[in-house]
């Protein structure tokens, strides 16, 4: 799990964006501030997390909450905010071990019920020690970027500019990012996570980078790809593991379920270098194709309630063996895994490839990164298509569609869609 920084701070205050219903009286008041910390933290979450909304849990990784509270103060002040119905837990504990071994645990907060339609608002917070504490874990982030291709990509990201038009106190994000800050972190998956990524589509027009905008070079249907080509590595490398595996032992997370008929996997495959897969699924279930895409991940990321929904019907139909496989490969691996293997393939191509190769040879050349696409000024596109072409080639054996746009045109809003009953707790799928 990804630590996240809540908030901008400067070196004399930070502001916390809290709900106006939220009273301080309900805690102690020498805590109050680092109330004001954990409830903006929670709020901030909701903002970043796009499928979330005011009644979805959202988690708090434990070790971000130690990096900002003190020790004598956190559970008392988690009480107080829990008894006086502030926030709300879902008292389950998740990631008591990562798959590949790593430590890290947490719990999923939320608004109360009083104070999730409640507006927002920013409040500057002069707390010395606490201001003290967010300095601290900052510098403990950037201290831990030591990669030439992680520091490279950081340096464009510190560049980043915010025209003076845009509306500050309209969107958490965009304030923190008028307000100075340059967040750059790397999870344990490989990938990069920015302010500039986290920010919804329609303030990206504010943005600048080197007085330029930047169009967005990205991997058609890429994570149906990424799932199709680990799949297929998998079925490769089956016999091997199995030769190698005694009785008892676990083996290579990369391949690990039972045989099936491929048959349907290749049409999977190919239905997503053709760029069809989201519209074969939209066909079979009326759905809109904007839509089939996030439904398409939950069905993927195995979570009971997803997969007998009408798109995980619908994958089971057309591609009954990617079917049959994730459901093998999410019980072996546990809930989490298979999203944390495409998401290492992700990185290591876009990030340990594409990107590596255009700072080698395009140094001048202003470059960030969303996830499976790279951000570049209109004269650069058509040469970062040729680089994410041929450096998908030379990983996976496989050339992808490449979609090029203006990443800070304007946009309007991505719309909530309306969706079935699903478990309010989000994050926990998802490695980051």
């Amino acid at each position: 799990m990804v630590s996240l920084r809540s908030d901008y701070c400067t070196s004399e205050s930070f502001k916390a964006h809290l709900p106006e219903s939220f009273n301080l009286s309900v805690v102690s008041p020498a805590w109050a501030a680092y109330a004001c910390w954990v409830v903006s933290a929670v709020v901030i979450r909701r903002f970043i997390d796009r499928e979330a909304d005011s009644s979805t849990f959202v988690p708090l990784d434990s070790r971000y909450i130690d990096g900002h509270i003190p020790a004598k103060v956190r559970r008392p002040l988690l009480d107080q905010l829990l008894e006086a119905r502030v926030l709300e837990c879902d008292n389950l504990f998740y990631f008591n071990r990562y798959f590949d071994g790593g430590p890290g645990k947490c719990l999923c907060y939320r608004l109360g019920e009083g104070h999730r339609d409640s507006n927002i608002y920013a409040r500057d917070i002069t707390h010395p020690e606490l201001l003290r504490k967010i300095a601290r874990f900052a510098d403990k982030e950037r201290d831990a970027i030591t990669d030439p291709i992680h520091l490279a990509l950081r340096r464009w990201h510190d560049q980043v500019e915010v025209l003076p038009t845009a509306p500050h106190g309209e969107h958490p994000l965009l304030d923190n990012l008028i307000d100075g800050e340059r967040r750059f972190t790397v999870c344990a998956q490989g990938r990069v996570h920015t302010n500039v990524a986290n920010l919804p589509r329609q303030y990206r027009q504010f943005l600048r980078l080197d007085k330029q905008e930047l169009f967005s070079c990205d991997v058609s249907t890429s994570q149906p790809l990424l799932l199709g080509l680990l799949l297929q590595k998998n079925k490769e490398t089956r016999g091997e593991c199995r030769g190698r595996v005694g009785r008892g032992e676990r083996g290579s997370h990369e391949a690990v379920f039972n045989p099936y008929s491929d048959s349907s996997l290749n049409v999977f495959l190919e239905d997503c270098l053709s760029g069809t897969v989201y519209d074969r699924i939209a066909t079979a279930t009326g759905y809109l194709r904007d839509d089939v895409k996030s439904m398409f991940l939950a069905v993927i990321y195995g979570h009971p309630d997803h997969m007998h929904t009408k798109v995980g019907l619908a994958i089971r139909d057309l591609y009954p063996d990617v079917f049959n496989a994730v459901v093998e490969l999410n019980y072996e691996l546990g809930h989490g895994g298979l999203p944390k293997l495409m998401q290492k393939q992700e990185s290591r191509v876009m990030i340990g490839r594409v990107a590596a190769r255009l700072i080698r040879d395009y140094p001048a050349m202003p470059l960030l990164t969303v996830h499976d696409s790279v951000l570049v000024p209109e004269e650069f596109a058509a040469a970062a298509t040729n680089v994410i072409r041929e450096e998908w080639i030379a990983e996976f054996g496989v050339e992808p569609g490449v979609k090029t746009s203006g990443f800070m045109a304007p946009q309007s809003p991505r719309e909530k869609r309306s969706r079935r009953p699903r478990p309010q707790t989000l994050g926990v799928p998802m490695a980051c």
